[in-house]
């Protein structure tokens, strides 16, 4: 939320979750008195039941009426969301952060860029990454790529990896990408927050 309190841009926030952190997500919205935040809750308690992620954004799109910003709740970043925004352009674009690890590249989608940004390959979690830099869970999606999610899904996409969706979505639109500033987190499993405090 300090992030997206810096960007005039953002009139609306939805933070989606399921049965079992209901409570925990409107307590803290209660306390934190910003009007603009809505909690949206999915009918599910348990892993085995969540409706996945791109799933979850399929249901959340017709609600939607304008360009959306989606942060992943995973991610803990230092740097501003300023420069990314500046930089849309009605084309998706997504979030990048130079990992500089090989082996901990293999965790996330691995993403290959030209001279102009563009996605020219991303591949979730490959085996033998082509490069460090990693997509971090963070987008801004024009309206008409969430029309694009059904003909995913109607493919048998997967419903909740959103980098399983990017590797499919980069192939039939242009996407670009943007490399934050600062530092990033993934804090996606306890190991990874643990580690990161």
């Amino acid at each position: 939320m300090e992030k997206l309190n810096e960007l005039e841009c953002v009139e609306h926030v939805i933070v989606s979750t399921n049965l079992k952190f209901e409570h925990d997500f409107k307590e803290w919205a209660r306390a934190h008195t910003d009007a603009r935040i809505e909690v949206t809750v999915e009918e599910s308690s348990s892993e085995e039941e969540k409706l996945g992620a791109v799933k979850a954004l399929s249901r959340l799109s017709q609600q939607l009426e304008h360009d959306v910003l989606i942060v992943a709740g995973d991610n803990l970043f230092t740097g501003s969301l300023r420069p990314m925004i500046k930089k849309y352009s009605r084309k998706p674009i997504i979030a990048l952060y130079d990992i500089r690890d090989a082996e901990l590249a293999k965790l996330y989608g691995v993403v290959q860029i030209d001279d102009e940004a563009k996605i020219i390959d991303f591949v979730e979690k490959p085996e033998k990454p082509s490069s460090t830099l990693v997509s971090t869970g963070i987008y801004i999606f024009p309206k008409q790529v969430f029309e694009m999610i059904g003909e995913y899904l109607h493919e048998g996409g997967g419903r909740d990896r959103l980098g399983d969706f990017i590797q499919w979505l980069y192939k039939k639109t242009p996407i670009y990408g943007y490399i934050l500033d600062g530092e990033w987190w993934d804090i996606g499993d306890i190991k990874s927050y643990e580690r990161e405090q």
